[in-house]
């Protein structure tokens, strides 16, 4: 695992983060609006839904499954919006 100085992690070569809300309801907002941000920038994260704890991982599938500067590009939109829930 690689830290990338920015809440997100190189995770078996993926882009990475979790994050935790308060409620089920809440986290569920979170990815209704991740997703909103991944159909503007035509690229999809995985995502993972745990009560309160969800988990996106970005990767260019179509560049042969590196992380390239779209993965980093949405991750950094993610995080912006992120801050409105914090």
């Amino acid at each position: 695992m690689t830290n990338t100085g920015n809440n997100w992690s190189v995770v078996d070569g993926k882009l990475v983060r979790s994050f935790r809300f308060s409620t089920f309801t809440a986290a569920i907002a979170f990815v209704k609006n991740v997703g909103q941000i991944a159909e503007t920038e035509n690229h999809h994260p995985s995502i993972l839904v745990e009560y309160t704890m969800v988990t996106l991982k970005t990767v260019s599938k179509d560049k042969g499954n590196i992380i390239t500067d779209l993965d980093y590009r949405l991750a950094s939109k993610i995080d912006e919006h992120y801050i409105l829930y914090s």
